[in-house]
């Protein structure tokens, strides 16, 4: 399925409780499009992700569609083409 079909993680059902979405907006761009995914923003990104009542959804949307930036499901973007590539992703 090319990422033009597949459904935006926006349109879960359960999106509005994400844990990401609880986040005041002028921290969550910082925590999750960190400028180094190593850094004390990222982790508390992935920290709050560990959490989230659609984290594996999101691992799984973003494991399909593969972004260029951000964390998402609690991994940055070489960690989900990791996972994509090993075929233990969605």
């Amino acid at each position: 399925m090319s990422p033009e079909n597949i459904p935006s993680i926006a349109d879960h059902p359960n999106f509005k409780e994400a844990s990401c979405r609880q986040v005041d907006p002028e921290t969550a761009d910082e925590y999750w499009h960190p400028q180094r995914y190593e850094s004390a923003a990222a982790k508390m990104a992935r920290r709050i992700c560990q959490s989230c009542v659609i984290m594996q959804d999101c691992r799984d949307y973003a494991v399909k569609t593969l972004p260029d930036f951000g964390i998402w499901g609690g991994l940055s973007p070489r960690e989900l083409e990791r996972l994509a590539n090993t075929g233990d992703g969605a």
